[in-house]
């Protein structure tokens, strides 16, 4: 009859109503499973994909660790771990993330002793190449450390995953399971690679939008400061012209008055007033940027060191105060007065955060930066710095305290007590040294103030001692301008004391025609900057078209100054500022007049 028995029975050339051969059900059943497994999977991918593009800020971290899980379980995994590198550079580690399965033990090491311990993995994943564990056993002797890692913790198998941008490694998505073994295919490799790169680059575009919001704050405070700076500074720079006047007519009246007398006292109480008043008028220059810094190649260490008397004195018998300086700092370069002054505020803010006393500590050391610590920072670029940092026990602040400080005029103290320029000045002070601050503690943990500044190519070099220049006889002809009449009166006084014949004028159209008359040789032009009707840089534009021998001196309220006219001072040109002492004017013009003697010549 045949039947099934002409056809061999059941076996393999059995054929089913649907077609298909009756040994092949099972294999497509299981394809079936394979791809709507695969099916499954891509469609969640997709959904993370979507779902990161919709979160911000801190949202990306708890989504990154959220779905570890789910890499976890397409891995097959117990545990799992995400490390991002800095974009920047492969030193730096921007997080790491972990999960482990809720029956499974979370004790992955910590990633400094993983990162020592893991050496044969992480050389490998450096050069972003895939490894693939499927027992701690078929590992090289060179790997023994890992190898005792991973038994110890009862690894059965391991997947770590490089990714990559570019040609370097950005992420490492590592997988260990220890309830099976397992291997994974090419196409999990690829699958979960894909995840590695979905979450390294949330996390990467979080890190980037808080850079942007660190540069727009950034960008917000200097504009605050340059703001209540033009204020300032313009005030600073009147008040410099009445302080000239005061500081120079009374040092000639105190040499002459003998000791004693009484008027000698009261003269030096307004000789000391305006000698502080000075040095307000500096901060104020130097808060609005405007304060021409007398820079030179300064050894931190040393300047710290000898302020160390008056630093005890100022911060009292009940605070312990520490030096910690490097011995062979590198120079940086920078007005050491400024700096002075930086250090001291910082002393004494920190005197005030420790009314029952406390301990306060000052360090020097020399760095060297990568990329991701410059970036944390606030600084240009890697390279070698130095860092200067005032640490006390005081009381600490809060986050939102941290925020305001180098706001021009926040303060803390009560009316009357602070102006709120102190942390400001240092702010700019370290800012025009090319350098950063940065400022790190909380609530009754303490404050550590940091200064970073990039090291001088030059040497270290003394401080120009002002006090110490010989105040040398000159002879020859000066014209002298300045608007300001008593300020006039007194470097006309300064300058026939050492020894010049002064011809003068009170702004630039006066003195064209004061030159004009004048029939004989004009040596020097010493003028104000900021005159009405024609300014300094101007007038000594037209003079030296007609007297091209002749030396320039330009006195200054604030290097602002140094701008004015069409095309600014011309290049070298010498400038004095004021305040300056006669000493100190007298030397300039001296130096001013070798100059051009030496031209001429």
């Amino acid at each position: 009859m045949g039947g099934k028995g002409d056809s061999g029975g059941p076996g393999r050339g059995a054929a089913r109503r649907d077609g298909l051969p009756a040994g092949h059900e099972a294999e497509s059943k299981a394809a079936v499973k394979a791809l709507e497994r695969q099916l499954d999977v891509l469609t969640r991918v997709a959904e993370l994909s979507r779902g990161f593009l919709a979160l911000g800020g801190e949202e990306v971290d708890a989504g990154v660790r959220e779905h570890l899980g789910v890499a976890a379980e397409i891995a097959g995994a117990d545990r799992t771990r995400l490390i991002v590198m800095h974009p920047d550079t492969s030193e730096g580690c921007v997080g790491v993330y972990d999960w482990s399965a809720p029956r499974v033990p979370s004790d992955m090491p910590a990633l400094p002793e993983a990162l020592h311990r893991f050496q044969w993995s992480m050389r490998r994943l450096g050069r972003s190449e895939l490894i693939q564990i499927e027992s701690p056993d078929e590992l090289p002797a060179e790997a023994r450390a890992e190898r005792e890692d991973l038994v110890a913790r009862g690894v059965r198998s391991a997947l770590s995953i490089p990714i990559r941008s570019g040609d370097r490694t950005i992420a490492v998505f590592g997988f260990e399971t220890v309830q099976a073994k397992r291997t994974w295919s090419d196409h999990d490799v690829d699958l979960l690679q894909l995840i590695g790169e979905i979450l390294t680059s949330a996390l990467g575009r979080k890190h980037a939008e808080a850079a942007l919001r660190a540069s727009e704050s950034r960008i917000q405070q200097i504009q605050k400061l340059e703001a209540v700076g033009r204020l300032a500074g313009g005030i600073a720079h009147d008040f410099n012209n009445l302080l000239t006047v005061i500081l120079g007519f009374s040092r000639p009246l105190l040499r002459e008055l003998p000791e004693g007398d009484p008027m000698r006292e009261d003269l030096q109480e307004i000789h000391g007033a305006a000698e502080r008043a000075a040095s307000l008028t500096r901060q104020l220059l130097t808060f609005s940027r405007r304060q021409a810094a007398d820079e030179q190649v300064m050894d931190l260490s040393a300047m710290v060191s000898g302020l160390k008397t008056l630093l005890e004195r100022l911060l009292g018998e009940d605070v312990e105060f520490v030096l910690d300086l490097e011995p062979a700092l590198q120079g940086v370069r920078g007005d050491t007065h400024q700096f002075e002054q930086v250090v001291i505020n910082l002393a004494a803010n920190a005197r005030d955060a420790m009314p029952e006393g406390g301990a306060l500590k000052i360090t020097t050391r020399n760095a060297a930066l990568d990329a991701a610590q410059v970036q944390r920072v606030g600084l240009p670029g890697a390279g070698h710095y130095v860092l200067l940092s005032v640490s006390d026990s005081g009381c600490g602040m809060d986050e939102e305290t941290r925020a305001q400080i180098f706001d021009p005029f926040f303060t803390t103290k009560e009316p009357g007590k602070g102006t709120g320029l102190g942390l400001s000045i240092a702010y700019s002070v370290v800012e025009q040294a090319g350098g950063a601050i940065r400022v790190e503690g909380g609530p009754s943990k303490g404050t550590t103030f940091e200064l970073w500044l990039p090291i001088a190519e030059e040497e270290v070099i003394d401080a120009f001692d002002e006090d110490g220049a010989a105040e040398e006889m000159g002879s020859g002809c000066v014209l002298l301008v300045e608007d300001e009449d008593s300020l006039r009166r007194l470097a006309r006084r300064i300058l026939e004391n050492g020894g010049y014949r002064v011809i003068e004028a009170a702004n630039g159209v006066q003195a064209l025609e004061v030159a004009a008359a004048c029939e004989g040789r004009i040596d020097a032009l010493v003028t104000d900057i900021v005159m009405p009707r024609l300014g300094g840089v101007e007038l000594a534009r037209r003079l030296h078209g007609e007297r091209p021998g002749m030396g320039l001196l330009f006195m200054s309220g604030y290097p602002d100054d140094r701008g004015c006219g069409p095309d600014g001072l011309p290049e070298g040109a010498a400038v004095i500022e004021k305040p300056f002492r006669a000493s100190r004017l007298l030397a300039r013009l001296h130096e001013v007049l070798e100059e051009s003697s030496a031209g001429g010549a």
